[in-house]
């Protein structure tokens, strides 16, 4: 189940404003991808009514001064134990991340293997693909993978194959830029949660808000943070406005958009557990 499904993918260079909803992709199969320095140096003016003292020149180099990184918005029903931990590391055991989602996400696909390092990356991700056909996808897999451990069972005198699931660890969801409002996307939330029980870490990425949809849809991720102890979110609607993410549509990434949304998703994964 390893490796980099990657399918259909916008148009990066000229996306067009707005987003279809057709709820079709064109399947493509590919491979692994791969301050101003001073202000003004004017001496001020020196005292000349009494003698002055100079103090002794310092031998201590001072140390320059320190910044720290804004932290990403990420928000984990378990967060981590400490400032900077946004959620709780995974120990030894699975590496499989499965990544689920839109024409947005298939313009970082690229990238998400790289910032991932570590895991075992696959991304299923297809232009105009609507959170309403979520369900028939994961069922789809379910089906591919109870055959396998069929297979197994009669290879082996019905024996069990080793415990595991066919989407791995980790599953990353991003489905919700096409989404329109009064569908009522906390049900879809409910059922992609049922066909992911048992994996330990669930990553929603929240969408740009560019109508009322969207807006409804980040809400109901939003609230899955108090319904389930696993879902993490990765919220890209509070980033997808910085000028220069995104092409003129406002939705679809350029290339730092690109790494960005990567960035955020790997933190809200976490780190690559130990073998």
């Amino acid at each position: 189940m390893a490796g980099l499904a990657l399918l259909a993918a916008c148009s990066a260079g000229d996306a067009e404003p707005g987003v279809n909803a057709d709820d079709t992709g064109d399947v493509v199969d590919s491979t692994q991808f791969d301050a101003p320095s001073s202000l003004d140096g004017t001496a001020p003016p020196t005292a000349t009514a009494a003698p002055t003292t100079t103090a002794p020149a310092s031998t201590t180099t001072p140390s320059p001064p320190t910044t720290t990184a804004p932290a990403l918005p990420v928000r984990a029903a378990t967060p981590g134990p400490g400032p900077g931990q946004p959620v709780v590391p995974l120990g030894p055991g699975d590496r499989r991340v499965y990544v689920l989602g839109d024409s947005v996400l298939v313009g970082a696909a690229a990238q998400l293997p790289g910032a991932l390092a570590g895991w075992d990356v696959t991304v299923d991700a297809a232009e105009n693909r609507l959170v309403t056909q979520a369900a028939g996808i994961l069922d789809a897999r379910q089906a591919a993978y109870d055959g396998v451990v069929a297979q197994y069972r009669a290879e082996h005198g019905g024996e069990e194959p080793p415990p595991s699931n066919p989407f791995g660890r980790v599953v990353v969801v991003h489905l919700c830029t096409s989404f329109w409002a009064g569908g009522g996307f906390g049900t879809y939330v409910e059922r992609i949660m049922d066909r992911l029980d048992g994996v330990e870490r669930v990553v929603w990425v929240t969408c740009t808000p560019w109508d009322d949809g969207p807006v409804e849809a980040n809400a109901a991720i939003e609230e899955s943070l108090g319904r389930y102890p696993n879902v993490v979110v990765a919220d890209w609607a509070a980033l997808s406005g910085t000028p220069g993410y995104t092409f003129a549509d406002g939705i679809h990434l350029a290339g730092p958009g690109r790494d960005a949304l990567a960035a955020l998703v790997a933190t809200a994964v976490g780190p690559a557990p130990p073998a």
